[in-house]
């Protein structure tokens, strides 16, 4: 069972909305992974318990899932999917999708562009984000795989 601790909201978490991740399908037409909904439908805006992975030849760490709610209070809207979805916009294909932020504010993302179903887990370097292509990683071929890599890391014990 994967475990996270709460993050953004420590105290009243607001109720999980699919709505906004149903219209972000509809106008990006993608289809979420079904794991990622039921993932997020808990851990919106939470701390993976283990949230180090690998990426190229180095470390990284998982701050927090992003928030998938709609406009909530002013405060945690940059966290939200859809504020780190426009500011990486200008930049990425539109068929990127933000879904997690690390400590030092790189994204975890989905990448759409090739799938539209089972994307593959990427890893945006903020700072480079300017270079387009060059400011993606490899991370996983998949949602459960990325999970998966999460829940194994020793490295935290």
């Amino acid at each position: 069972m994967f475990k996270c601790e709460p993050y953004l909201w420590e105290e009243n978490k607001p109720t999980y909305n699919p709505d906004y991740l149903k219209k972000l399908e509809c106008e990006l037409q993608i289809k979420f992974p079904s794991e990622f909904l039921n993932f997020i439908e808990l851990h919106f805006g939470d701390k993976p318990f283990y949230s180090s992975f690998k990426v190229g030849k180095g470390q990284s760490s998982i701050a927090h899932f992003l928030h998938c709610q709609e406009s909530i209070d002013d405060t945690f809207d940059t966290y939200s999917i859809s504020e780190q979805k426009e500011e990486i916009d200008e930049f990425l294909s539109n068929k990127i999708v933000p879904i997690a932020i690390t400590f030092d504010s790189n994204l975890i993302a989905f990448d759409f562009r090739y799938k539209m179903a089972e994307p593959e887990v990427i890893f945006i370097i903020s700072s480079q984000l300017e270079d387009e292509d060059k400011a993606i990683r490899h991370i996983s071929e998949n949602f459960h795989e990325f999970l998966a890599t999460l829940e194994n890391n020793d490295d935290e014990l």
